[in-house]
This record gives C-alpha cells, structure tokens and sequence, in this order.
C-alpha cells in the first residue's frame, strides 16, 4: 500500500499509454485539472487522450489511431477519472435517514468489436457508489504502480471492475448491466440515469464516489466521455440535513442537495473530437507525403 500523500486527495485523472513501444503517463490528484496525452508514430498511429475529474463530475476521452485497421499491437492507452466526497446526514429525531441520489452518464465505445478475428483487449465501466466510513486518499506512489485509497475502515488498490471496497458498500450503480467483473461494457452508447437507494443512521459517516474508467484501448478505437458521469442530484427524507465536507454538494432551493449551479464545459473537452479527426488526417498526410 503506498504511504498517504502529505496533503490527503480525493481526486485522480490518471492516462497510460504505449506508443510502438514508449510509455507514456500523465497523474493529477488537483480537482478539475485535466491530464492530457498527445503522441505521434509512424504510419499513421497516435494515441490522444483528456481525463479530468472533480467532486461529482468525471470526464474521459481517449483515442488510438481512430480510421486505421483494428489492431491490438504495442500501442495501448488507458484512463481513469475518479472522485469522492465524505458525506453524513442528521435526522430531527436522531433516526435513520433514507437517500436516493442520482447520476447521469453520457458516452460512447467506438471500435471493431468483437468477434474471433477482432477480439477487442478494451475493458472498462462507470462506477457510482456509497460506503460506508471515510474517503482519506487516493494516489499513486510510482509512475507504473497501483493505483490505490485509503478509508477509515482499511486501504485497498483501484482495480477498476475487481476493487473490493472496504467495509463493502451500502450501495451501488454500474454503466455495465450484466456486468461480469472483469470484460466490462464493449462496446457500448449511453445516455441514462443511474440511483442509488439507501439508508443510513443519523450522523454516520459515509462516503461517496463516481468513476470511470476504461483499460487497454487498442488501435482503431476511441471512447468519448467528454459530455461527463456526474453527480444529477440528492434526496433525502423531510426535515433531515446532509453536510458535505468538500462543500461541493449543497442544498438546493426544492430541498434537495447537488452541485452548484453549471459551469460552461471548457472549450478544450467540445474540441476533443476534432482534435482526434486533425491528428489522424495530419499523420496521413504526411505518409502521403513522404512516397511522393
């Protein structure tokens, strides 16, 4: 378990990458500042990729080499967004408080996938969850190590699909129905609400936390989460109060709690799809070029 950071996050983007045999990685645990990868080969090939994430908001776009044959060769990209916020709720009367919170996901797996002579190596989900305990920290202690949090009921590395939470969980939603533990969702297209349903005793403590994640992308796929996975909103029983210790998550007129009123997206996330076209279109021609 890698030792907690000196000042505790609650907040990781994280980009891996193999361009013909070169790492590539980019880590920030600062909410909201986006990580970014951006590299050229030969013949065409690139790896692009944006990953950002702040309380209730995960944002991730990656592409390998979109408009070449499918290939699962020595150029891979991975990405994880992930968030959490530790969060308590108080009952008038001191008894159990029931909450149903609400998140959206927007996003599509674009690829060859998959049968016998295209069998994809991309895995990947969006998690939103609740548990109970603390969030202390999450980070990575060297540049190709786990990934890995800590809560006050025990420490655990992220392992996407695989992480068993400790303490378990008191709830959780997952962008892959079905989902078997290890494959994930490919391909997939999603525009849908996912809840979570729980109750909890007055004044505990609980934590809770989106991510998303896709591993292994290989060439001629991209995965495009720019218009986000975010926290939609919080219900809770009448006359109950919830307290958030980012502050991120408030109260609202209606009673409910959720985030402050939208921000504008950044125009670098609308721009991504462009980018992607403009890296493809440039690397071909200068292949084209170079036989002239």
């Amino acid at each position: 378990m890698t030792a907690p950071a000196t000042r505790a996050s609650t907040t990781l983007a994280w980009l891996d990458g193999t361009l013909e045999g070169n790492g590539l990685a980019s880590t920030s645990t600062a909410g909201a500042e986006a990580v970014a990868i951006d590299a050229a080969g030969e013949g065409g090939v690139f790896l692009a990729g944006r990953a950002a994430s702040e309380i209730g908001i995960n944002r991730l776009q990656v592409a390998n080499s979109t408009g070449l044959p499918f290939a699962d060769s020595g150029s891979v990209i991975s990405a994880l967004s992930f968030w959490a916020d530790n969060l308590s709720v108080r009952a008038a009367d001191g008894g159990p408080v029931t909450l149903s919170i609400s998140f959206s996901f927007e996003g599509s797996y674009v690829g060859p996938c998959c049968d016998a002579a295209n069998p994809s190596s991309t895995f990947g989900n969006a998690y939103f969850l609740a548990a109970p305990g603390r969030f202390l920290d999450i980070g990575q202690g060297e540049e190709d190590g786990p990934i890995s949090f800590t809560t006050s009921l025990g420490s655990a590395v992220l392992r996407g699909q695989a992480t068993a939470v400790p303490g378990g969980l008191l709830s959780v939603a997952s962008l892959c129905d079905g989902d078997d533990g290890e494959d994930g969702c490919d391909p997939f297209s999603a525009s849908a609400t996912y809840t979570l349903d729980f109750t909890i005793g007055s004044d505990e403590d609980f934590w809770l936390a989106g991510y998303f994640f896709v591993g292994d992308l290989a060439q001629g796929e991209s995965v495009d989460a720019f218009h986000s996975a975010r926290l939609l909103g919080i219900s809770i029983d009448p006359g109950a109060v919830l307290t958030s210790e980012s502050g991120r998550i408030v109260r609202r007129a209606d009673g409910s709690y959720g985030l402050p009123a939208a921000i504008p997206e950044p125009a670098t996330w609308a721009m991504m799809i462009l980018g992607f076209g403009l890296v493809g279109m440039r690397m071909r021609r200068t292949v084209f070029l170079s036989y002239q």
